[in-house]
């Protein structure tokens, strides 16, 4: 092997070893990806209720009346 295969390969695995070390320590913990699930949920249902409640109010809640000529 040339050595310059040898030193990119290890750049390599020492780079992905870096990148691997900080996804690790910066991903939310169990608990928090936990709650923020709970919160987007949360606001996913308000949202859809609110929504609902819009265009159950733009309707009207009777027929309308029709005059025929």
């Amino acid at each position: 092997m040339n050595l310059s295969v040898v030193w990119i390969f290890t750049a390599v695995m020492i780079g992905g070893l870096a990148l691997g070390t900080v996804l690790i320590l910066t991903r939310p913990r169990d608990d928090e990806a936990a709650e923020l699930y709970r919160r987007r949920a949360r606001d996913a249902r308000k949202w859809l209720h609110d929504q609902v409640r819009s265009i159950v109010s733009r309707t009207p809640s009777g027929p309308e009346r029709v005059s025929r000529p």
